[in-house]
């Protein structure tokens, strides 16, 4: 509860100053600089008709003579401009024939050229201003628009009003007057200085007297006509730009009218609201976090709020006020950093505590890992030996403190020789600390026998003197481990290099890990490339380019990526034809990891066996079609005498001719018969045998009796 009512309190104090208007000239810098982020081009709607300096120079005196005006504002009409409003001042009288030309100008525009109005800047003696308006023979052409700005405090031309005090009662300003009364306009809105003063067309007046103007420029747009000459000093401070002229300041107001650009700044009781969730929010946070988690969130919300109100600005005309953010947020940061500040005595107290309960802790901790811990000076003399270090080298702390540590060495070893060690100690500790890595050398226990061990040497300063920590480790058993590992994987080697068949194992990446030397063979032709981390598809890649004709190389490629998508989604055996003729049977499958494990086993003598019975095959099918030709030929043949002799047979059979005296011959004839219908029946079965073969026997259906077959 304290908590919050001080929060309420901070959020008291931001409305204040942010209604009070205390911190304006901030929040004026803010809204400068939103400008300069959010800007757009404008709407293309507006021309103006400068009078600058060229155009002073082509007339040579100023004021111009009014047929001046009449004649740019004729050239304007004819070209089509919606309405024309000068920021010219018109209120005092020329010589009678160019106020009677400028006169029937405007009486031919009949009503499309607005005028200006304004308060001079001179007061009278009784505290009142003078209102300037054109003449009355001018007035009764035209429409009156106020083209009068009030600065902010700070001199600076940010705002402007829909409507000014006049003569006769309210004038609307210029602004409001070319947009007319069907636009919805604030009372009082911020100018769009985030519109590009560039994109707004423009021409010279000088230009505009002459007629050579392009028409299309001017049509169906509104037209401002002023002076941006330096020469005539009509400027006004305003942000962005630094300075305008009266009249650029009212085409980027008109602008924004025309735009939706007219700026509001939101309700202030809505951005307090804002400001009063965020301390609520935030607040309490600033009082556990670090100083330095709370600097980040600070500045994360006051960047959070400036990139709202950008992104507020450029989706809508709404001016989002930042300093009731910008006080909130570090005024919260601020008391929770002193709320901090009075914790910080007690936090140090309990600091104090936790420090001599972690000293003891760390005493047991250094008296109680596995890793033997040896302190020694620069000279290498012991200073303290843990009791892991005991129980590794079998010396007790009191026989090994102020002796050298090259006493818990062996004289040599397969892994170096500690003859530095045993020397100058010292200087030992000193490389190995400067390496930064453990290294492995042969220790000593205290029975003599040498065991191989890990050391690594830290530098740690004790008061003004240094001194070194040797972290020492036994791998014994690490040692054992890797020789049966060493003896294992060789045994898998000689096991694997023994299978008749070509083994490989890639791995997830596709790069080899294992094969043996039936795959080197088959790959003989690239053997240089059968390496550790080889991809599969830089080996069938050589291996293709170096087997295949040259005249082959533009398939090369695709039968690459072929063989690459079957070996990475394998679905069974594959037999794969090498361009060299060799045939290999690939049995591929997916690892656990990802890896494929593959054995390849050469067939090309099985091919080469499968070729020739194929050839033989088909030289015993072209021998049978030989035959069976053969034997359809023949028996075409056989059935035109046979057919014939049975005619012939059975007409002396019948006695179609006359009779015959001796029977026998009769006999005879019927014996012929029969036989050459027999013969026909056989030649038959054999032409018939001789379809089935060549595949055109056709069926002669007919009904059949079951019983009598």
């Amino acid at each position: 509860m304290k908590t919050l009512w001080l929060y309420i309190a901070i959020f008291a104090v931001v409305a204040g100053v942010s209604l009070t208007g205390g911190l304006d000239f901030l929040e004026n810098e803010l809204i400068d600089a939103r400008f300069r982020l959010v800007q757009r081009d404008a709407s293309g709607d507006v021309v103006l008709v400068t009078i600058d300096s060229r155009s002073l120079r082509e007339v040579g005196v100023w004021p111009w003579p009014r047929s001046l005006h009449a004649t740019a504002i004729d050239r304007l009409v004819a070209a089509g401009a919606r309405d024309i409003a000068y920021d010219v001042d018109f209120s005092s009288r020329s010589a009678e024939h160019e106020d009677a030309r400028l006169e029937d100008a405007l009486r031919r525009a009949d009503r499309q050229v607005i005028l200006p109005a304004f308060v001079q800047g001179e007061a009278h003696g009784d505290g009142g201003y003078s209102y300037t308006e054109p003449l009355p023979r001018l007035r009764q052409y035209v429409d009156i628009a106020s083209i009068n700005v009030l600065p902010d405090s700070d001199g600076t031309i940010r705002q402007i009003h829909a409507v000014q005090p006049g003569r006769r009662g309210p004038v609307p300003t210029l602004p409001a007057a070319v947009a007319g009364a069907g636009t919805a306009i604030p009372q009082r809105f911020f100018i769009d200085y985030g519109i590009r003063l560039e994109t707004i067309p423009a021409v010279s007046f000088a230009s505009v007297m002459r007629g050579d103007f392009d028409p299309n420029l001017v049509a169906g747009r509104h037209v401002l006509v002023g002076a941006t000459a330096v020469e005539l000093s009509d400027g006004f401070t305003v942000p962005v730009w630094t300075a305008l002229s009266g009249v650029l300041v009212e085409a980027l107001a008109l602008e924004s009218v025309l735009g939706g650009r007219a700026l509001q700044k939101v309700p202030a009781w809505i951005n307090l609201l804002a400001v009063l969730a965020l301390l609520l929010g935030l607040g309490p946070c600033f009082a556990r976090w670090p100083w330095r988690r709370g600097l980040l969130a600070a500045t994360c919300a006051l960047a959070s709020s400036v990139m709202l109100a950008v992104a507020l600005q450029m989706a809508y005309p709404l001016i989002v006020e930042l300093t009731p953010w910008f006080l909130a947020t570090l005024l919260a940061y601020g008391v929770g950093l002193v709320r901090r500040i009075d914790d910080q005595d007690v936090r140090l107290l309990t600091h104090r505590l936790a420090l001599t309960r972690r000293d003891a802790f760390m005493h047991r901790i250094v008296n109680n890992p596995l890793d033997g811990i040896v302190a020694a000076d620069l000279t290498g003399t012991i200073r303290s030996f843990n009791p892991a270090a005991e129980r590794i080298f079998g010396f007790h702390s009191e026989e090994m403190v102020g002796r050298k540590i090259g006493l818990l060495l062996g004289r040599e070893s397969s892994m170096g020789d500690n003859a530095d060690a045993l020397q100058d100690p010292g200087s030992w500790l000193g490389g190995l600390a400067r390496g930064e890595r453990p290294q492995e050398f042969v220790g000593r226990r205290h029975n003599g026998q040498p065991f191989p061990m890990d050391i690594a040497v830290s530098v740690m300063r004790d008061d003004d003197a240094r001194c070194y920590i040797a972290l020492v480790r036994d791998i014994s058993e690490r040692k054992q481990a890797e020789t049966a590992a060493k003896q294992a994987r060789q045994r898998l080697e000689e096991a694997i290099d023994s299978i008749s068949e070509a083994f490989v194992l890639w791995d997830e990446n596709d790069r080899l890990v294992l094969w043996n030397h039936k795959f080197h063979e088959i790959f003989g032709e690239v053997g240089d490339l059968v390496v550790p981390g080889c991809r599969f598809e830089e080996l069938m890649t050589a291996h293709a380019e170096r087997t295949w004709p040259p005249s082959e190389h533009d398939k090369l490629k695709a039968w690459v990526r072929e063989s690459a998508a079957r070996h990475r989604e394998p679905t069974g055996p594959v037999e794969r034809r090498f361009a060299d003729g060799k045939w290999v049977r690939v049995s591929e499958r997916k690892t656990r990891d990802g890896g494929i494990v593959g054995i390849l086993t050469d067939i090309t003598t099985a091919k080469e066996h499968e070729h020739d019975l194929q050839e033989a095959k088909e030289q015993a099918e072209a021998a049978n079609r030989a035959k069976t030709e053969f034997l359809a030929n023949m028996s075409h043949e056989l059935r035109t005498p046979l057919n014939a002799i049975i005619g012939f047979s059975e007409m002396i059979k019948s006695q179609v001719i006359g009779t015959i005296d001796n029977p026998r011959y009769l006999t005879y004839a019927n014996d012929i018969c029969d036989s050459g219908v027999h013969l026909l029946e056989v030649i038959n079965d054999i032409l018939d045998i001789s379809r089935v073969e060549t595949g055109v026997l056709k069926l002669h259906e007919a009904v059949v009796d079951f019983a009598a077959v």
